[in-house]
């Protein structure tokens, strides 16, 4: 159930995508539109795809090396940037660069695309700022004039985060204050 609507959602997308894509009649303007729909499924899909083998793993073993964390929140940046481009952002980051993180490579990449995509998504214009202090990393943006009470959404579902939560034990918090969204994880 927790995962129906996010394989079934992108897969639509990409099946009605690529039947618009198969007129030779639709204007380029409609062609252009659904290419571009077929790619941002196609890795919604690929990224929903990805947390569930992450989430089938067995054991649940941190990476002793560590990952760069600055190298990770750049690919991501680049990432959601290209997906969801947003000139009336600003990104402040406050990451030391030389800091490496115990998780393994697919869990920090499901972790980062989904929160800072989030923000890139549903913040209002302004700085996002994403910062390590205490032992996490957090992605913090302004709220939406709009946004009410609750949980913000997110990418993958936020019950497959929570579920990558209680399995690492990554201490997830998506909390409101003062007009602002404040998205993180422990990372140690």
């Amino acid at each position: 159930r927790d995962v129906s609507h996010e394989l079934r959602t992108p897969l639509a997308v990409i099946i009605a995508s690529a039947e618009a894509l198969g007129r030779p009649e639709a204007p380029a303007e409609v062609r252009s539109a659904a290419l571009a729909r077929l790619d941002t499924a196609s890795q919604q899909l690929a990224q929903t795809l990805d947390a569930l083998l992450e989430l089938a793993r067995v054991p649940p073993a941190g990476d002793a090396a560590g990952q760069p964390l600055l190298a990770a929140i750049e690919q991501a940046i680049v990432e959601q940037a290209a997906r969801r481009p947003r000139e009336d952002l600003t990104l402040v980051i406050d990451v030391p660069p030389g800091l490496r993180v115990p998780l393994r490579p697919a869990l920090l990449r499901i972790l980062l695309a989904n929160l800072i995509g989030n923000a890139f998504a549903h913040a209002a214009p302004g700085p996002v700022r994403i910062a390590v202090e205490a032992g996490r990393c957090t992605i913090v943006n302004r709220a939406p004039v709009d946004a009410g009470a609750g949980e913000p959404g997110l990418g993958l579902g936020l019950s497959i985060l929570r579920r990558l939560d209680e399995r690492y034990g990554l201490e997830l918090r998506i909390e409101w204050v003062a007009g602002e969204v404040a998205a993180g994880f422990r990372l140690a």
